[in-house]
């Protein structure tokens, strides 16, 4: 059950850019857990949205930087000893998971709030800007964006431990890369629920490979429960894309209209369904078809 709440007309606060609502003083009972710098933090991180708008080549240039790199970094490996950064690599793990989890919170509540409050019509159409775009929520969309360039440092350590390199996973980091820095310009608000969907998955996915990596795997831990938790995320978000282009190609009240982009609409639709086939395929493969050893 939520707690008790105030009137959201109580928590707008005004800016010179733009009007939004504080989540954590929608509810008292939560105020209590946030922080005064999160709450204030648009003051810090709009000039840098600001800049992001007008410099949207920047995540294109990163992720063909990205690809030099995993060919210069290969090449560099071929012939020389693989690193021993097992700690590194176990904090590393450890920081991304409990990164991740903070983000579903932070931003997972106040979704689940205006999914409760308001229509999916209306929480797949409008800006979120006024629900999330400011104040702590938009802190922790804003550190999910750049996010997706730290968590690049995943293809490193494959790298430099010359373990096996996978389409899905450099595939993935650059589409996504691109996809959240496309959506968060564009203020596209099916966007926190992507967020929270990733953050969840990455919660679990990156804590499992820290307790792999520090070999504290329960043996009743199964890599097999994260690709099915990877490919539910990609069914809602397919699911999620769908229903955003129903929305956006039956509106026909101008004033009150979807106030998306259709091409990241499109966007997602295709980076969601091909998700989901190389997860389909991974899964197949890995847990599947499995050939078995010959005695």
């Amino acid at each position: 059950m939520w707690p008790s709440s105030r009137p959201s007309e109580e928590c707008i606060i005004q800016t010179t850019n733009a009007s939004f609502i504080e989540f954590s003083c929608l509810y008292p009972s939560l105020e209590a857990t946030y922080f005064e710098w999160e709450k204030s933090s648009y003051l810090t991180y709009t000039p840098i949205y600001d800049w992001m708008c007008e410099n949207t080549h920047v995540a294109y240039v990163a992720v063909v930087v990205y690809a030099i790199l995993i060919y210069l970094g290969r090449e560099f490996m071929k012939n020389r000893e693989s690193f021993k950064w097992r700690y590194t690599m176990a904090g590393w793990n450890l920081f991304l998971s409990l990164y991740s989890g903070v983000t579903m919170v932070r931003v997972g509540l106040p979704l689940l709030h205006f999914l409760s409050t308001e229509s999916l019509r209306d929480n797949l159409c409008w800006s979120p800007e006024i629900r999330y775009g400011r104040g702590s929520t938009g802190l922790w969309l804003f550190a999910f964006v750049w996010s997706k360039y730290f968590e690049l440092f995943d293809t490193f350590f494959i790298t430099i431990h010359k373990k096996p390199l996978i389409f899905l996973h450099w595939y993935h980091h650059i589409t996504v890369l691109i996809f959240t820095w496309d959506s968060y310009v564009n203020k596209a608000p099916a966007s926190v629920i992507y967020l929270s969907m990733n953050g969840a998955v990455h919660f679990i996915m990156y804590g499992y490979y820290f307790l792999m990596t520090m070999k504290w795997k329960p043996k009743w831990m199964s890599a097999i429960f994260i690709t099915i938790a990877q490919i539910t995320q990609m069914v809602i978000g397919l699911i999620t894309a769908i229903t955003t282009l129903y929305f956006y190609a039956t509106e026909n009240d101008d004033q009150n209209a979807c106030e998306i982009k259709k091409s990241n609409v499109i966007l997602s639709f295709l980076m969601y369904g091909s998700y989901l086939a190389l997860f389909l395929q991974f899964f197949f493969q890995k847990y599947v078809f499995v050939k078995r050893k010959v005695n």
